[in-house]
């Protein structure tokens, strides 16, 4: 069931919460249209028994949002209300993907140069933020460093959290990081759902996304105890940055749910050796693979 709209943490933004539609008294939120853009949503309940005056039997309250529709509203599940940004997001449950039958199968590898690379020679790239967001992120980054050391210094630990300046700094930084995961969510939609429609079957290889993101525990020194070996340790965050920001586990998921709906399958399958395996005679051996980008079978020649 729902429950009472709460707030996230004032520390954390955007401010909003989830309200589901259903049939009890608690977190019931109903779409009322008024004109042809525009709607309200109602939401209403009642409030837990340890808020209630003594002696009520029900403490009831309602919501009245005003809204301005985009598209027309089909039936929803739950409604999610963004003070922050003053938007209303209806979530709907999933249509099934209309397609025709096209007998072709691809197989997709996840990378870190390209996003996704497939058996037909096309490479697909996910969008990554641009020179100049970098800069801009990497700057609000430095001041937001700045604003905590003189916060501390002023009042204490605490301080730099009561500071409207950095609040500022803070949002600054939140709004560009939401404008460049809002771009990644758009084309991971959009690419799924042209794999799905244009490919009766998908496979991938099943990849251990958090172990192979995980950071480089530092090895004990043998020369100087109490010393550790940082070595490779710089390499392998910024090589852990990549996979995340190529997003791997995101196209896995939306594949997933997508392939259900579509009535196609995808199949995953053990990355051991894929590198290795000639596709021609089956024959196995690392000496297959000279380097990263050659192959030549040592039994058939491939």
């Amino acid at each position: 069931g729902g429950q009472v709209p709460g707030f996230r943490s004032r520390h954390k933004a955007p401010q909003y919460f989830v309200c589901w539609r259903n049939q009890s008294k608690t977190g019931n939120a109903l779409y009322h249209r008024t004109s042809k853009r525009t709607g309200v949503v109602v939401i209403t309940g009642s409030a837990p028994r340890q808020y209630r005056r003594e002696g009520e039997n029900e403490a009831r309250w309602r919501i009245a949002i005003h809204v301005r529709v985009s598209q027309p509203i089909r039936e929803y599940t739950s409604v999610a209300v963004n003070w922050t940004n003053r938007t209303l997001v209806f979530t709907n449950s999933p249509l099934p993907i209309s397609r025709t039958d096209t007998g072709m199968m691809v197989g997709l590898d996840r990378g870190c140069a390209h996003t996704l690379a497939t058996s037909d020679n096309i490479f697909l790239d996910i969008p990554q933020p641009s020179v100049k967001e970098t800069e801009e992120y990497r700057r609000l980054q430095c001041k937001l460093a700045r604003q905590d050391r003189t916060n501390e210094k002023r009042g204490g630990r605490n301080a730099k959290f009561t500071s409207k300046s950095r609040k500022r700094t803070l949002h600054a930084m939140r709004r560009l990081q939401r404008r460049i995961d809002n771009r990644k969510d758009d084309w991971i939609a959009k690419t799924t759902t042209m794999l799905v429609r244009e490919y009766d079957f998908i496979a991938m290889e099943r990849l251990n996304v958090k172990a192979m993101s995980r950071s480089v525990r530092p090895k004990p020194d043998p020369d100087n105890p109490g010393h550790y070996l940082h070595n490779g340790r710089k390499r392998k965050s910024g090589l852990n940055r990549s996979v995340l920001a190529n997003r791997w586990t995101g196209i896995l998921h939306c594949l997933e749910y997508k392939t259900k709906l579509a009535g196609t399958r995808l199949v995953q399958a053990p990355a051991y050796n894929t590198s290795r395996i000639c596709n021609v005679c089956g024959y196995c051996d690392k000496e297959n693979r000279e380097s990263q980008a050659v192959f030549h079978c040592r039994k058939c020649g491939h």
